[in-house]
């Protein structure tokens, strides 16, 4: 089986790559920090060309969709910023917008071949700050965290809608929430007081996780959010 990583941050590389490597999978990789989305449109196409040339074609996706494009999305907002309506605009496209066109594209094709696993990772306090704001305990001022939050519930409900669009098709579609460790909020040690044990997630329990949905005989298991998170999500 082929795995095509799609990937904000380098935070869980190790992880993923673990997870691959212990599999014996085949992996290509695209980051989604381009400038625009016309060149990581032209980046994907450009990997996935090749990966056909080579009889390569992805069987299965992981998306990383953990880390942020612009620290300011994590700072305080402190008065008018007349930079914030491109800002936002930049992180929609980026965060939520070159995930879904990614996902869909490939997605498409495994359907087509009756068979394939999309895994979308998703930061653990994005998910806890769709539902409560907890996490704003410690936090100096105002932030665009809320706005981030939106983005990742989106997707959340955009990989339940592909193991909809999917089904009966051999496909699955997943989401890992995960964290601590992925999250990088400014909110750490609130989670971390939260979790039972007071540990970040590691590489090898993550790899697991991932390892565990890539397996082919797993094919019950779809349009789910698998919570990786030590506990952290059940206060």
């Amino acid at each position: 089986m082929n795995v095509l990583v799609l990937h904000r941050s380098e935070t869980l590389s190790a992880a993923i790559d673990q997870a691959v490597s212990d599999c014996g999978y085949l992996m290509g990789s695209v980051s989604f920090r381009q400038s625009s989305t016309a060149e990581f449109s032209s980046a994907l196409e450009s990997l996935l060309k090749e990966q056909k040339r080579q009889q390569r074609e992805p069987e299965a996706l992981i998306i990383d969709a953990t880390g942020t494009d612009d620290d300011r999305l994590t700072s305080p907002l402190r008065g008018e910023d007349p930079e914030l309506p491109l800002m936002l605009n930049e992180a929609a496209d980026s965060l939520l917008i070159r995930p879904v066109m990614a996902s869909y594209l490939i997605a498409q094709n495994m359907v087509q071949k009756g068979r394939g696993r999309v895994i979308q990772i998703l930061p653990l306090s994005m998910h806890e700050m769709s539902h409560s704001d907890a996490f704003f305990e410690s936090s100096p001022g105002a932030s665009l965290w809320p706005f981030q939050a939106a983005m990742m519930s989106a997707l959340q409900t955009w990989t339940r809608g592909l193991a909809l669009f999917a089904k009966d098709s051999g496909l699955t579609a997943n989401n890992i929430i995960c964290g601590p460790a992925a999250s990088q909020s400014p909110h750490l040690g609130n989670i971390l007081e939260k979790t039972p044990g007071r540990k970040s997630l590691s590489p090898q329990g993550l790899s697991g996780v991932i390892t565990f949905l890539l397996d082919p005989q797993n094919h019950y298991l779809t349009g789910q959010n698998i919570m990786a998170d030590q506990g952290a999500s059940i206060w």
